[in-house]
């Protein structure tokens, strides 16, 4: 991987490229590829690094063998009883949520398109981790679940937000609330992978699609990939929206703080100078982070996205009124 400044070099995952293809490899095997607050840090730096290369069209996310990521790293697998699991999972010293959906974000806003190549097991934050990708092929004998609700946490907002965008929200309450292992191919069926191949024929496909992809056209490619992604945003439930529906929880009648009739006045009101902006995590707040992201909102509050065919990388037209 190249260096980004004076940042070290990552010990945890692999960043090659052949050609206008980058490959992100999971490679903690001893430790099932689990997502460590390390891991999560040298993945979100790879996937800025990616991000501003102007080389790459195509980003493959895959596991070190023998699978694709076994979820937080807990030191929970090890358990010999559910009470121990779950006590572990819970006793943790972790920046896990943080950190993940920080690189999760990343993964999912880069202009390229993004393929995980599920080689194996994709459980809890490794199935969320392959969500955030454009495309996933996942091998015959993969399979996924998510354990949270049985550890004793609630799935990420960001994770649960994409399973409801594309499952629905009653497959989405069924996957989360029960706990339950899926196959490679009941996962398809569900539309959460869109191909499914055996194992030794794995590698193949996946660079065989991402040659595909590769060889169009990138601006129109990263164009209406950014139009989808803002059209999905518009019609789902965003995390803004699940801090809404959280409000009473968050603030419960009591002590002086009375609520409104106005939701997000009391977000501003009372949630913000509570629990700071990040506990906040909306789109808005979100865009406000990058200088980019500014600029643009700037440009929306003015009367919509600019288009900016502007020659290279970036800047493309992803208004909602086309």
């Amino acid at each position: 991987m190249r260096g980004l400044g004076t940042a070290p070099m990552p010990t945890n995952l692999l960043l090659t490229r052949e050609g206008p293809i980058a490959t992100v490899t999971l490679n903690r095997p001893d430790r099932r590829n689990s997502l460590s607050d390390e891991m999560l840090t040298e993945l979100g730096a790879a996937f800025a690094e990616l991000r501003d290369d102007a080389s790459t069209r195509v980003v493959i996310v895959t596991g070190a063998p023998p699978v694709f990521s076994a979820g937080a790293d807990a030191g929970h697998a090890r358990a010999a009883t559910v009470e121990e699991r779950r006590r572990l999972f819970l006793t943790r010293k972790s920046q896990f949520r943080r950190l993940f959906e920080r690189a999760n974000a990343t993964l999912e806003g880069l202009e390229q398109a993004t393929i995980a190549a599920v080689n194996g097991h994709a459980v809890g934050g490794g199935w969320g981790l392959a969500l955030a990708c454009d495309f996933r092929i996942a091998a015959a004998e993969a399979q996924f679940w998510i354990p949270e609700v049985d550890l004793g946490v609630p799935l990420g907002v960001g994770t649960t937000t994409r399973f409801v965008r594309m499952a629905g929200p009653a497959r989405a309450k069924e996957i989360i609330m029960e706990c339950r292992r899926y196959t490679a191919a009941e996962a398809h069926a569900m539309g959460l992978v869109h191909r499914v191949v055996s194992g030794d024929q794995l590698a193949a496909a996946v660079r065989e699609y991402a040659g595909t992809l590769a060889a169009k056209p990138f601006a129109p490619l990263a164009q209406v990939k950014a139009r989808i992604n803002a059209k999905v945003r518009q019609r789902s439930l965003g995390q803004r929206d699940v801090t809404l529906c959280l409000l009473p929880r968050y603030l419960p009648p009591a002590g002086g703080l009375e609520r409104s009739h106005d939701p997000e006045r009391d977000v501003r009101r009372l949630i913000i100078p509570r629990f700071g902006m990040r506990h906040v995590v909306g789109e808005r707040a979100d865009r406000r982070r990058t200088r980019r992201g500014r600029e643009r909102l700037a440009e929306h509050e003015r009367g919509g996205v600019a288009a900016r065919d502007q020659p290279g990388r970036g800047g493309f037209d992803v208004s909602l009124d086309s």
